[in-house]
């Protein structure tokens, strides 16, 4: 186990030819010590219980609590692990994990974190989160003074889900009119097989259904437009640019809703001379003209825009995100790939807190 690479026993003991299972128990138990009474206080010295009041009580496990990591930039963040939810509060200057709390649960955060103390959860300016309802009322009730940052990669998220919802439907829409087309031409055939034979029409038995300019069915085009949706127009590939027109000239709708998608992402990009009252301004024109589509594809967005508008906009006040979050869990999920899981939970979280 090296610092630079510590979760990779496998690469350990292919070089030094020992099975794997070897390498880990002797790492786990002769070296680590994990079943020590050192180890086992430092896994769970921060542990705490619940009232049975707050869910159904009981013992939340706290494997990382570090006071001295909390700094005046943080990122809030949850993680799956062996069938639990974590909580994971990191420093978004050092990219150190503050605290690891088993639990997504309101009063048993605000218990989790006022256990920092208030001189030091005093120290923190700014939070980005996720549009978690339960972390911005944890946020607002443990960080009163911090600035709340909705995380843009979550928001644009949420916005290109949208607009991708908006065509699945009409290509669910495109399928039914072919299955409506089909079930028509197999009625139409067999009333005119039932014919005598000189009054029979030519058909074909198998309804063909219609193609468009470059050989494909309506379906199709809108099947494989998915990935050029997600770009920007200038990020086409000719075959891109191709199939956007012929898709933009069937379905405006669909081309309106993409243009709104574009200029929203235009409107997040970080720009120095705007300020966050410019910004909300521009914001609500966005929010105006998504509304006025014909079947705006967007309400749902617009309202939710509208409900976190202010942690939204705060983006523009220094630009934060939650990118160092979203890096301490891809290495979490890079440790249990590692670790070949995370069944032994001790072993696997001390060498998280003590790694990241």
């Amino acid at each position: 186990m090296t610092e630079k690479d510590p979760f990779d026993l496998k690469v350990v003991s292919d070089v030094l030819q020992i099975k794997y299972d070897t390498l880990r128990h002797w790492v786990r138990d002769c070296m680590l010590k994990i079943g020590s009474p050192e180890v086992q206080q430092e896994l769970h010295g921060n542990d705490f219980r619940t009232p049975k009041v707050y869910g159904s009580g009981g013992s939340i496990g706290v494997p990382v609590f570090r006071p001295e990591d909390v700094g005046e930039h943080m990122a809030v963040d949850e993680k799956y692990i062996k069938q639990e939810f974590y909580t994971i509060l990191t420093n978004a200057d050092t990219g150190r994990i503050a605290m690891m709390c088993r639990s997504v649960d309101y009063p048993t955060l605000v218990m989790a974190l006022l256990r920092f103390g208030c001189e030091t959860l005093d120290r923190v300016r700014t939070v980005t989160r996720d549009l978690s309802t339960t972390y911005e009322s944890v946020c607002t009730m443990v960080f009163p003074e911090a600035v709340q940052t909705a995380d843009k990669f979550h928001v644009v998220t949420h916005l290109a889900k949208a607009l991708q919802d908006y065509r699945v439907r009409l290509k669910k829409e495109a399928e039914r009119q072919e299955k409506k087309a089909a079930k028509a031409h197999a009625l139409k055939y067999k009333a005119n097989a039932a014919k005598p034979a000189g009054e029979r029409l030519p058909m074909r038995k198998k309804y063909r259904v219609p193609t468009l300019p470059n050989g494909e069915t309506r379906a199709e085009m809108l099947h494989r437009c998915r990935y050029l949706l997600y770009k920007s127009p200038q990020d086409w590939d000719e075959g891109q640019g191709r199939r956007a027109e012929l898709l933009f000239s069937y379905y405006p709708n669909l081309a309106a809703a993409y243009h709104q998608y574009i200029q929203f992402r235009k409107w997040y990009s970080p720009d120095p001379g705007s300020d966050k009252a410019l910004k909300d301004w521009q914001l609500s024109l966005w929010i105006k003209h998504a509304k006025d589509l014909r079947q705006t594809p967007f309400n749902n967005f617009c309202s939710m825009v509208e409900t976190n508008r202010d942690y939204i906009t705060s983006y523009f006040e220094g630009f934060h995100t939650n990118a160092v979050a979203e890096s301490t869990n891809a290495k979490i999920q890079l440790a249990a790939i590692k670790n070949r899981g995370s069944r032994d939970l001790d072993f696997f979280l001390y060498r998280v807190a003590n790694f990241l």
